[in-house]
């Protein structure tokens, strides 16, 4: 998971559509449920599922699942996704009524989720077979909001880590203790809940966030290999074929490909091994100087900066 800013993209003013008695559905919603937020009957939103929502959505996210950023564009439709959940709200395994109704159609609330983060259903989380997944989950500290009336932004504390908001999630998730197993460790009450919730552990993305570690492991001994001929060897040629082994790396770290959290990390801990083994090797000043031009250009031409 990584942060998102969702400033960049123009919210869908689908959102915001009157009907014929002039109202958004948003005002609907709160009218439905004046009299009586706990009704059971649910009301029937829509708009959130309107294609320029999705599409909106997945400009902003590259076609991938906020949490798990995983690409779902090949292999199934996105759920739009509602961050604080519409309807009702699962507490201690029982639906809590009313949900955050007033929160259905609003750009802030919405995020684009793969299906096994979205939906709770029978998935393999760390070799037990459970119902996982986010659906109603929405752990808070204390009393949650519980009306249009308040604040949510500043009256209550969530324990889920909602990439648009949160700009460093690194604080929270550790992709890097156990990258060869491909394993989430939480650093914080949110990284643990986040974990449980979307369960970011299970079988299927386990094994493709290890076998993504592999991939970018094997660029970064690229490198290390280019910088021992360069030890032997320094020309422009070779110079030049470090420039591209060490931008092939930080195109892991661009936010565009999966699991860039994971690539993130993990990168950000080997470029420290890569100096070491410049600096231990004696490389001469200049091309030491080099390689940290080359490592700044490759990390501005990806966006990312630590």
């Amino acid at each position: 998971m990584i942060y998102i800013d969702r400033s960049r993209i123009p919210e869908p003013q689908i959102l915001h559509k009157l009907d014929r008695r002039n109202k958004t559905e948003t005002e609907k919603a709160i009218e439905f449920y004046k009299n009586n937020p706990k009704r059971e009957d649910s009301f029937n939103f829509r708009v959130y599922r309107d294609k320029q929502v999705k599409n909106a959505l997945g400009e902003l996210f590259h076609g991938k699942c906020a949490y798990c950023e995983s690409d779902y564009n090949p292999t199934q439709p996105v759920d739009v996704e509602h961050f604080r959940p519409k309807s009702a709200v699962k507490i201690n395994g029982k639906l809590e009524r009313p949900g955050y109704y007033w929160l259905a159609a609003d750009w802030k609330n919405l995020l684009p989720s793969c299906i096994d983060c979205n939906r709770e259903r029978t998935q393999d989380v760390e070799g037990k077979i459970k119902l996982a997944g986010k659906a109603n989950w929405f752990p808070t500290v204390g009393t949650r909001v519980k009306s249009h009336e308040k604040d949510v932004y500043q009256d209550e504390v969530c324990l889920l880590i909602n990439p648009c908001e949160e700009e460093h999630p690194d604080d929270h998730l550790d992709f890097f203790e156990r990258a060869d197993n491909g394993v989430i460790l939480y650093l914080s009450d949110e990284g643990e809940h986040s974990i449980e919730v979307f369960a970011l552990n299970r079988s299927g993305l386990v094994d493709a966030r290890r076998d993504y570690y592999l991939r970018v492991e094997e660029q970064v001994r690229r490198v290390k290999d280019q910088l021992r001929t360069l030890s032997k060897l320094d020309d422009n040629e070779e110079r030049t074929r470090l420039e591209t082994e060490i931008g092939s790396l930080f195109l892991f770290a661009h936010e565009k490909q999966e699991y860039t959290g994971l690539a993130r990390q993990i990168i950000k801990n080997e470029i420290t091994s890569i100096r070491e083994y410049a600096q231990d090797n004696h490389l001469p000043q200049d091309l030491q100087v080099f390689l940290e031009e080359k490592i700044k250009e490759a990390s501005e031409a990806n966006d990312w900066s630590w």
